[in-house]
């Protein structure tokens, strides 16, 4: 797995993602993954990204490269009311090219970018 690491390596406002190379953490060393890294200053602010072993809070997750998702929920499972729902699709709802139509008493959710999409140029 590639672990990553988010840094204000030099200044505050601006930051950046570093892949690491290796990391041995029995020595408190990390390799960056080109040569030479970012420039770091002394207490630079920083979070480790794509690292199993850093699942520590609510609403964290991580992507195995084989697509195993491990997910820390906000409430325990079982105080779950619904069954989870892992949506990979950018609309909720696509209502492209259609028309007349009346949406009501209906809750969109589960998309990654866009809830109802109607975007077709329809002639009436």
């Amino acid at each position: 797995e590639q672990p990553f690491v988010h840094g204000y390596w030099q200044w505050d406002w601006s930051d950046s993602i570093v892949a690491l190379s290796r990391n041995t953490s029995t020595r408190g060393v990390a390799l960056w993954s080109r040569a030479g890294g970012p420039k770091v200053k002394t207490n630079a602010r920083y979070y480790g990204l794509n690292l199993l072993s850093e699942l520590d809070a609510p609403n964290e997750f991580y992507i195995s490269r084989r697509g195993l998702l491990y997910y820390l929920p906000f409430d325990p499972l079982e105080q779950w009311t619904s069954d989870p729902v892992l949506s990979i699709a950018d609309a909720a709802l696509n209502m492209s090219g259609v028309h007349h139509v009346t949406i009501s008493g209906v809750a969109v959710e589960h998309a990654r970018a866009i809830g109802i999409l109607a975007d077709k140029d329809v002639k009436h």
